[in-house]
């Protein structure tokens, strides 16, 4: 920072004005920039006149407040859980039915006495998972998985979902259903866009599956 011209009259410290060049002490000028020896480089005065106001700590404060009031007000309605039309909600195991998923694919909470609605995240394969916290430990679930365990019977028991409009982040139950490996990996537009992707290694991964 450039200092301010300054010197001493009778003791007293004083500053000069960037504008009108007259030598002013601290009461001169206006507090809101200062620092340890610097001031701002107007005087009262000259602020005045260029129109430059000054910022009244008070009120911005109890602005600020009120805002940061409302943000938060908002920011924890988000999480307000409000039941869809025929949204049905199953207590996920061993959690010690403190959480909970619905057939839509969404996740809410009872672990601190109300219903809070847990946020999910997407993957960096473009699945979306969800934290839960277990009896013993915290584990990342991934949510279509939650949903087809608690509403989908899998008698063959089959260890893949499949997606049936390819959308990852539908996690509804309709959109969900057990299969193998193989049904998974050739499901819809999977050729193709292997194909777009990598013709030379879809090449040699169709002569296989043939």
């Amino acid at each position: 920072m450039r200092l301010k011209p300054f010197k001493y009259i009778n003791g007293e410290i004083y500053y000069q004005c960037n504008v009108c060049k007259q030598w002013f002490s601290k009461n001169g000028f206006y507090a809101d920039n200062r620092r340890e020896i610097g001031i701002t480089s107007r005087c009262k005065s000259c602020h005045k006149k260029t129109s430059i106001c000054t910022r009244n700590y008070e009120k911005a404060k109890a602005r600020d407040a009120i805002s940061r009031a409302k943000r938060q007000k908002e920011y924890k309605s988000s999480f307000v859980v409000q039941d869809f039309d025929n949204e049905v909600w199953k207590v996920i195991p061993k959690t010690d039915d403190a959480y909970f998923i619905s057939n839509f694919g969404r996740v809410k909470s009872l672990k601190w006495g109300k219903e809070i609605l847990i946020k999910t995240a997407k993957s960096e394969k473009g699945y979306m998972q969800v934290c839960i916290n277990y009896t013993n430990c915290r584990k990342t679930k991934r949510v279509h998985r939650l949903v087809a365990q608690a509403f989908i019977p899998n008698p063959n028991g089959y260890k893949e979902i499949n997606h049936k409009d390819e959308d990852k982040t539908n996690n509804r139950v309709s959109n969900l259903e057990w299969c193998d490996r193989l049904y998974n990996m050739n499901y819809g537009t999977w050729k193709d866009r292997r194909k777009n992707s990598n013709p030379y290694v879809f090449a040699y991964e169709f002569k296989l599956l043939k």
